[in-house]
């Protein structure tokens, strides 16, 4: 019997490639871009890796507008990105 693999820590270039991808594809399949985002963010909280998280949330919002959700929900998602970034 396979040991199992052990649980990856995710790393800041892999968040970055998330939101790289995210950006890329967010005009071709905004909802999937959204759940990378989505995906992004809790990585990026996981190892506290405040950047990715900023790039996640400005993503998140953007693809939210595209998707033309609710206006609150865009608003705060930039707010919050905004914080974030001056926190970087």
């Amino acid at each position: 019997m396979a040991s199992p693999v052990p649980y990856a820590i995710p790393t800041p270039t892999a968040i970055d490639a998330l939101n790289d991808h995210a950006y890329e594809m967010r005009h071709q399949d905004t909802r999937q871009a959204l759940a990378i985002c989505l995906e992004a963010r809790a990585l990026a909280t996981k190892i506290d890796y405040q950047r990715g998280m900023a790039q996640s949330l400005f993503l998140t919002s953007l693809c939210q507008f595209i998707l033309g959700q609710n206006e609150h929900l865009i608003e705060s998602s930039l707010q919050a990105a905004g914080r974030a970034l001056i926190m970087v």
